[in-house]
Order: structure tokens, then C-alpha cells, then sequence
């Protein structure tokens, strides 16, 4: 039986975005129909060299996210179809939607890689989404914008 609401994914990369590391900022929003149920902003483990890389990595742990989810709502008897996951990135929509891996992208650490098995098990579907972190929630006449901001933190003296 269908859940009758809708489990959907947000996700964006902020490149480079500590100054002192140059790693990037990974966000994530996780929505049940129109309610937010889980967000995240995490500084990324590995440097990316390419925006492409920052957003792929973004966008598997908006994956791992809404997998588990997934599971959680399926043992309470909810389940989904096709979960859709918004990304800004035309180049990290192409990676994890080809099956093959790419000279350009066998740097990316396999733990990075398992979002493209779930796109062809056709468990989810990336799509390309609101640009500079912006989110459109709900219909044209109930529109919602909700911004995912990250946090720059510093613990130390500047």
C-alpha cells in the first residue's frame, strides 16, 4: 500500500567553504509531505577538487539519510515508490544516474558510490533542483521558500 504522503530529499554542497581546510559544507532536508523531519549541515571528511565531487558526496549522505528513513517508516507499515532527491548539480545528477564509472570519477571513494545501485533498483530518482540552497515546498499556491544555511563556526582565535 502507498504511505499517502511523500518522503522527498534535499541536498546541496557548499564548495571549499572552510577557509582553513578548503573542504566543503554538505546539507541535507529530508521532508514527510510539506513537514520537515530531518536536516543536516556537516563540513564533507575528504577535499574535493571539483564542485561535481562535493555535491556527489552531499548527495549520498542525503541518500543514506532517506534510506533509512525508508526503513524506519517500512516497519511501520509506510511504504514508498520512487523517492525523488532534489540536487542543484546537473554534473552530480550524472554520476549517480550513470552506471558506468567514468575516468573522471574513480578518485570518489566507493562509499560514496552506492547511491547509483539504488537509483537502478529504482528505489529513488535524482532530480535537478532549486539552485543557491533554496527549497520550493508545496504547490504554486502554497508555496514555501526555506533555505538551507550552513553555519561557519570558529572555536578559535581568527
Amino acid at each position: 500500500k502507498d504511505s499517502g504522503f511523500e518522503l522527498t530529499g534535499f541536498s546541496d554542497a557548499d564548495y571549499a567553504r572552510c577557509k582553513d581546510t578548503f573542504k566543503s559544507t554538505s546539507s541535507g532536508a529530508q521532508f514527510l509531505g510539506k513537514k520537515l523531519v530531518s536536516w543536516s549541515s556537516k563540513k564533507q571528511d575528504c577535499t574535493s577538487l571539483l564542485t561535481a565531487k562535493s555535491e556527489y558526496v552531499s548527495l549520498s549522505a542525503c541518500c543514506a539519510q532517506v534510506l533509512w528513513m525508508r526503513t524506519q517508516l517500512t516497519d511501520y507499515g509506510y511504504y514508498f515508490k520512487k523517492i525523488p532527491i532534489y540536487c542543484d548539480s546537473k554534473s552530480a545528477i550524472a554520476i549517480s544516474c550513470n552506471p558506468v564509472q567514468h575516468s573522471r570519477t574513480k578518485h570518489i571513494a566507493v562509499r560514496y558510490h552506492f547511491i547509483k545501485e539504488h537509483v537502478e533498483q529504482v528505489m529513488m530518482e535524482i532530480l535537478l533542483g532549486p539552485t543557491s540552497s533554496k527549497l520550493l515546498v508545496g504547490d504554486v499556491g502554497d508555496s514555501i521558500w526555506i533555505e538551507l544555511v550552513t553555519v561557519d563556526i570558529n572555536l578559535g582565535p581568527e
